[in-house]
């Protein structure tokens, strides 16, 4: 057993090797939809846009999932502008590196894929029809005697009831 742990560490650790020292080009960060004011939405949507009709428009099986009102579903927007940003990395910032784009390509492409078909599978090109789930907000009492009890001891016995 402890054989096969260390062949599988030894394919690890030959599978995905380090960039070569000098080569990281720095990347743009991680963008998150929600923190976008009007203009930085709308500069975001424009470049998803472009991106969608340059780089997914050659994947049919992904087109065929995303629809015409992609751009109303908060979620199906952070998953593209997430999708885009690893496909600028592993093309762009480490183009040395094929991994990246092979890791791309195997995981997060129909990982969009399959979330996509969730997350859109209500609207068609004529009715738009998310899902609309209310968040679970808790009680500000009950907030409070938990974060009491958090920043206490924690003792489990002492840990106020659920609401």
């Amino acid at each position: 057993m402890h054989q096969l742990a260390d062949e599988v560490l030894s394919l690890v650790s030959i599978s995905a090797p380090p960039a070569p020292a000098g080569t990281d080009r720095p990347g743009q960060p991680a963008a998150a939809w929600v923190d976008m004011d009007g203009r930085q939405a709308a500069s975001a949507l424009g470049s998803l846009q472009e991106w969608i009709t340059r780089v997914l428009v050659h994947h049919p099986r992904t087109m065929t999932r995303l629809r015409p009102c992609w751009y109303r579903h908060p979620a199906v927007v952070q998953m593209l502008l997430d999708l885009h940003r690893a496909w600028e990395h592993a093309y762009r910032d480490r183009a040395e590196d094929p991994y990246l784009a092979l890791e791309w390509w195997q995981r997060h492409l129909p990982r969009l894929d399959q979330d996509m078909s969730a997350e859109l599978g209500h609207c068609t090109s004529v009715r738009h029809d998310p899902d609309r789930v209310p968040p679970p907000l808790a009680a500000p009492g009950d907030v409070r005697a938990y974060t009491a009890w958090w920043g206490g001891g924690r003792a489990p016995g002492d840990e106020p009831p659920a609401p």
